[in-house]
């Protein structure tokens, strides 16, 4: 295990705020192998999490998002090759030690996924899956009453009929609330929530996303929230992350960057969002489609499908600071923008 302490820690490039972050990665970028050589998937992204901070980061399919938080949690498999930096709670971790991170999970990161039934033995009860997990973290006192005590902090409320069902026996709610469980039987400080409420009717993705912030006020639970909905995003989160084509292009408080985006891909994101306060016919789409991993064209990455693209976008933008809590990554920003 490779845990270098380090008192040097970065503040978040968009976040004023003076605590220390619990989550801080400089520089990441994930390549994998391609028919053709070493395909990019995520490239020198930098993210800061304070404690009891709620994080979203956005995008479409294939932007990189979970490819990003995967890295974070030492996650992805051997043929990845992941470079930069990473402190977890001044503690350098290094990016491709795997016995590191597997020493971390669990106790100090936690993930829950997109689909609960990944997470999920069919051949086990709730009641097993749980202790199994609570064994496995040394979690001291009566494992049976903390598995309940789980599960109704997970918003179960049948905690004894739960306890014995079976995977297949649960309604999608039901399986993300035990899956919610698991992932918090460690006690982790840091939860990674991969769409977590995208198979999930409204009522039941009211009640999660409130229970998150239940659990963030409560315990001060850190969460990266990964969403392709920004109405979930607008509603739980502090600040949030944009990333297009492997890269963050703006990042900020998660009010300012929804009311008035820097960077034009987010406008993009903004218009094409349903609403019940325009006409059906108002939604207008990005042109084209994002570039697949290794096909990024050179220059500024959206300018293929970005209205405004002018002669200076064939040089690739840095990701600029342009206030204590904003930064993106457009030529044509000025800090009087926002």
């Amino acid at each position: 295990m490779t845990l270098v302490h380090d008192t040097a820690v970065r503040a978040a490039p968009s976040r004023s705020s003076a605590a220390a972050p619990l989550l801080d990665a400089t520089g990441l970028s994930v390549t994998f192998d391609g028919e053709s050589g070493q395909v990019p998937a995520v490239r020198g992204v930098d993210l800061a999490l304070a404690p009891g901070e709620i994080l979203g980061i956005v995008g479409e399919s294939g932007s990189g998002k979970s490819v990003t938080c995967q890295a974070l949690l030492g996650l992805l498999p051997a043929s990845a090759r992941v470079e930069g930096r990473i402190l977890i709670d001044g503690c350098r971790v290094a990016a491709g030690d795997a016995r590191a991170f597997a020493g971390l999970r669990g106790r100090t990161l936690s993930m829950i996924f997109q689909d609960p039934m990944s997470a999920l033995d069919p051949l086990m009860t709730v009641r097993r899956h749980l202790l199994q997990r609570l064994r496995r973290h040394r979690i001291p006192g009566d494992l049976e009453r903390r598995a309940g005590e789980l599960l109704g902090d997970a918003g179960v409320t049948d905690v004894d009929r739960i306890l014995q069902a079976y995977p297949h026996q649960l309604s999608g709610g039901q399986c993300q609330r035990v899956a919610l469980a698991l992932a918090l039987a460690g006690e982790p400080r840091l939860l990674v929530a991969d769409e977590p409420t995208t198979a999930l009717d409204v009522t039941i993705q009211a009640q999660v996303l409130d229970l998150l912030g239940t659990l963030r006020r409560q315990a001060g639970l850190s969460v990266v929230l990964i969403s392709h909905d920004l109405g979930v995003v607008a509603e739980i989160c502090d600040r949030v992350a944009v990333m297009y084509a492997g890269q963050i292009v703006e990042t900020g408080p998660v009010s300012e960057v929804l009311r008035t985006p820097l960077h034009h891909y987010t406008a993009g994101l903004l218009a094409a969002r349903p609403s019940l306060d325009r006409p059906r016919g108002d939604i207008v789409g990005i042109p084209g489609n994002a570039p697949p991993p290794g096909r990024v064209p050179e220059g500024c990455a959206f300018a293929p499908r970005c209205a405004r693209a002018m002669l200076t976008c064939r040089v690739a933008p840095e990701l600029r600071q342009l206030s204590p809590d904003r930064a993106t990554r457009c030529h044509m920003a000025r800090a009087d923008d926002d």
